[in-house]
């Protein structure tokens, strides 16, 4: 995203206990959550990592761009595992024809949420070749 206005909005439409979730962020960096359900149980899997293609379950996930121009441009794609990360890799991937890399990571403790990182890797060959 390239406007200081720019804003990107990930929408999860989903059959499991999370029942949906809609994340919107701007071209800062800055984020903020929408969930169908308020709490919802997500177990946890070896090693602490969570198990967030079990909450979801089958669905479809939307990717909304407003770049300020007259429509937003919307992307979407048949949830393939559940795991958001994986899933907005396949989007890139399919949707966009960008190879990339995404990773997605929460902290938490007591079962409780503490923290979230996120990191996007697009192929710089893929969007300026040459």
């Amino acid at each position: 995203m390239k406007g200081e206005k720019d804003l990107l909005t990930v929408q999860i439409q989903c059959q499991g206990p999370a029942q949906g979730l809609t994340v919107t962020a701007d071209s800062a960096g800055m984020s903020k959550d929408f969930r169908e359900l308020q709490m919802w149980n997500c177990r946890q899997m070896q090693l602490g990592k969570l198990d967030v293609g079990g909450a979801l379950g089958l669905g479809v996930m939307s990717v909304i761009k407003d770049m300020g121009l007259k429509e937003p441009y919307v992307g979407q794609i048949a949830l393939q595992t559940g795991e958001i990360a994986e899933d907005l890799t396949y989007y890139f991937a399919t949707s966009e024809q960008v190879p990339s890399a995404v990773g997605l990571g929460v902290f938490s403790r007591c079962g409780r949420f503490c923290k979230a990182g996120r990191w996007i890797y697009h192929s710089a060959d893929a969007i300026y070749p040459g």
